[in-house]
Order: structure tokens, then C-alpha cells, then sequence
């Protein structure tokens, strides 16, 4: 016997030599890694563009929410109090008086749920008008992260499903507005 032999007894109580290098434990060999790391890969090919898409889906919900509570919330309820509506002011800043009227996790300052900037127009004088005569005041989004064809699915929730028209609409390269006062 050498050093490495050890006695046992087996079931029918003879004596039997088991050499240790053959109790080896078994592991996963490398073909066997290889299919679960294909089926690992196989998963993340169908789960992935999944998760994309309804992450999509989810910015886009916030988006149009947010856009709905400030077009009509906000800016009609404001109206109501004062009589009138927030003047003009620059890009990604809170329009003067409406910090009360906004839902408590709303930032004007931030970027919206799409991605680009808020934005609040509105015309100097009453009779006057904005976005090439379209209206007197308008929520803007300017830059948002979304194609023209993703934009028209936006507004086909929002409004008619076309940037031409409505109060949802395309007024140039990637501005968008939502019309709260013609």
C-alpha cells in the first residue's frame, strides 16, 4: 500500500484498497459551462429589449402625465386665482407664481421624463401670439429625447396622434408644444 491508499470496509464487510486520487469530486466541465453561459446570453437577448421597452413606455407615462396635470392643473388653477397667466419666462425656470400650484416631486428645472427642458411661453400682450401665431401661452418641451415617430405616438395619446395639429404639436427641430391658451 502506498501513502496515498486508505483500508475500507465495503457493504459485504470485505476489507478493500481505495486509492485517494480516484475519490474525486465532480465538477461542471467545460462544455457544460458553455451551454449555461449560451442559455445565460439567450435570456439577456430576450429580456433586454423587453426591459427597454418598458422603461420606454414608463418615461413616456410620466411625461404625458406631467404634461396633462401642467397644462390643466397648474396653469388653468393659477388662472382662476389671479386672472391671469405667468408671464414669460426663460428655459428650465419655475414660472413666477406656480410654485404652490405644482405637484410636490415637480422641478420645472429639471429635465423632463423624455428627457430635453420645460419650458413656459407665453405672448407679452393679450392679443398677441407665440410659436408663429399659434397661441398665446404653451407649455414648450425643447431637445426631448425622442424621435418625431415616437413624439406622434406620445400625442396620439395626448391629443390627435398628429404634430401638425391640435394642442400637442411640432413647432420646429425637436420643440415640441402643448397649447394652454390659443
Amino acid at each position: 500500500m502506498s501513502g496515498n491508499d486508505v483500508m475500507s470496509i465495503d457493504t459485504s464487510g470485505r476489507q478493500t484498497n481505495t486509492n485517494s486520487s480516484m475519490c474525486r469530486q465532480r465538477g461542471m466541465t467545460m462544455l457544460e459551462l458553455m451551454i449555461v453561459v449560451s442559455i445565460i446570453g439567450l435570456l439577456a437577448v430576450i429580456a433586454i429589449p423587453a426591459f427597454l421597452r418598458a422603461r420606454l413606455s414608463s418615461q413616456n407615462s410620466v411625461f404625458k402625465n406631467d404634461l396633462r396635470r401642467l397644462s390643466g392643473d397648474v396653469f388653468d388653477l393659477y388662472a382662476l386665482d389671479n386672472g391671469f397667466l405667468p408671464p414669460d419666462v426663460p428655459m428650465a425656470t419655475t414660472p413666477t407664481g406656480t410654485v404652490s400650484y405644482l405637484p410636490k416631486q415637480f422641478d420645472w428645472r429639471e429635465r423632463t421624463a423624455i428627457g430635453g427642458n420645460w419650458d413656459w411661453d407665453r405672448a407679452a400682450t393679450r392679443g398677441s401670439k407665440i410659436h408663429g401665431g399659434l397661441c398665446y401661452a404653451s407649455i414648450t418641451i425643447v431637445n426631448p429625447g425622442r424621435t418625431a415617430a415616437q413624439m406622434e405616438a406620445i400625442d396620439a395619446d395626448i391629443d390627435d396622434g398628429d404634430l401638425n395639429s391640435a394642442n400637442f404639436r411640432s413647432v420646429g427641430a425637436s420643440t415640441y408644444i402643448m397649447i394652454v391658451e390659443p
